[in-house]
């Protein structure tokens, strides 16, 4: 998780190439979907525009595109698994139908927000059903499923469990206590992180100063 972080915190990633996109959901991996929420929330606004160059990369007959298709879609396969990991769709629903059945499914947010704070999933719901996975199978497509995502603006523990991870050949250990984080994410350029607990400046890596790579701007305040 550390190493993560510092993947992202300290402008090592490179979105404009292929090998990073599953980097920004592997927080899914670690019982942390939220921080996969918010990291595509804060790739897909800085480095993709529907302009000419709009994409921060070669495209590679379609990989910068569908990355920002999945991400936006709330779905973002992880190839050789059948794997889609769940964040909040960048829309308030989105129907998909699969040219095999023609089948439609459904994500829809309930709480959606336009401008983006309510990036984290508090609960959610499977044909009805309580669903606390962090990812769901090929399934939701070929039979038509609906998911409904509840939002809001602080991490919540939904997929946060062992048995909510998605499958790995590695172990898994149970994941350490984290703290509730709060998001304002405000026009293309910036995005404002808000911790819910006072924390030392130096101790919040990433979330004040200046990415050293791309030049976002993060920085740190009070809640509220």
């Amino acid at each position: 998780m550390k190493r993560l972080e510092f993947l992202h915190d300290q402008g090592i990633t490179y979105i404009g190439n292929e090998p990073a996109f599953l980097t920004v959901f592997q927080y899914h991996y670690s019982g942390r979907p939220a921080l996969s929420a918010l990291r595509s929330h804060f790739y897909i606004p800085k480095f993709f525009s529907p302009t000419n160059d709009g994409l921060p990369g070669n495209d590679d007959s379609g990989a910068m595109g569908s990355f920002m298709a999945f991400s936006m879609m709330g779905l973002f396969p992880n190839p050789g698994q059948n794997v889609y990991l769940i964040i909040p769709p960048f829309f308030e629903s989105i129907s998909i139908t699969s040219p095999l059945t023609n089948n439609t499914a459904t994500i829809s947010n309930v709480n959606f927000d336009p401008s983006y704070r309510n990036v984290y999933i508090q609960s959610a719901t499977l044909d009805g059903e309580p669903y606390t996975k962090n990812w769901i199978d090929h399934s939701f497509f070929t039979d038509g499923k609906k998911l409904v995502l509840t939002l809001g603006p602080t991490e919540s523990s939904w997929g946060t469990k062992i048995e909510d991870l998605p499958p790995s050949l590695g172990e898994y250990t149970a994941p350490k206590n984290f703290t509730t984080r709060s998001t304002v994410l405000t026009q293309k350029r910036a995005v404002r992180y808000t911790e819910d607990v006072a924390l030392p400046i130096n101790k919040v890596v990433g979330y004040s100063g200046i990415d050293a790579k791309t030049g976002a701007s993060y920085w740190l305040s009070p809640s509220g």
